[in-house]
Order: structure tokens, then sequence, then C-alpha cells
């Protein structure tokens, strides 16, 4: 759905979705992250693609042990990591459900943005 809200014929967007199919987490966590998933694609479908053509966006969820790692990246225009409003709405809501999963956030801005969320299964 967020994909046909903004995406048009002439600016074609892919979505690269790679999700392990052996991880299960309980609801709580599967919601926060569903919403981080949402919050930073949108994100990017705004504010990525204005001078891009062939843009992509990348959501991957991987274990590795008791670690998850959840990472959403695109290839868009990028931003000057110093020049970031501080009062960006969706920024804050994705630290904050980050630390509800008690994780680690970090955003980057290398060829794209890229957002990336390590978490234990037992949330420590």
């Amino acid at each position: 759905y967020l994909l046909s809200s903004f995406q048009t014929d002439t600016n074609p967007i892919d979505i690269e979705i790679d999700i392990e199919s052996n991880i299960m987490l309980p609801l709580d966590k599967v919601i926060l992250i569903g919403l981080i998933i949402n919050e930073a694609t949108s994100n990017a479908l705004k504010y990525a693609f204005h001078s891009i053509n062939n843009g992509k966006i990348s959501i991957h969820l991987s274990k590795i042990t008791n670690e998850y790692t959840l990472n959403i990246s695109d290839n868009g225009v990028g931003f000057n990591k110093n020049n970031i409003n501080e009062k960006s709405l969706g920024l804050k809501l994705i630290n904050f459900m980050a630390i509800q999963l008690n994780g680690a956030y970090e955003i980057t801005s290398d060829h794209g943005v890229s957002h990336t969320i390590k978490f234990n299964e037992n949330g420590k």
C-alpha cells in the first residue's frame, strides 16, 4: 500500500524483502518491527527518490544465535547527518521503537540511508 501511495509511473521503485524463515518472535516485537519498517519505508518513499531513477528499498531481518538484525536501506539521495532535523518525528519514532525492543539503533547515509537495529531474543 505504501508503494502504491507514493510511486509514480515515471520513477519505479523496487522493494526487496529478505526475512529469514526461521524467525519466531513474540507479537509485541513483531508489531514494533512492522511499525519501524513502515516508518523507514515511508520516509524513503517521501524523500529519497526525487532525483533518482530505479529506486530500491531493501528490508532484511536476520538472526545469528540470539541476536536479530533489522536493516531497512535505500539507494536514494541520502542526507547530511549534520543537517538532520532534531524535531524529525519519524526518526524519533524509529529510535523510540528500537528502545522498546531493547535494541541498538544506528542510522547511516552512504549512497542512500540505512537504518539498522540490533536486538537480542531475550530483550536485553
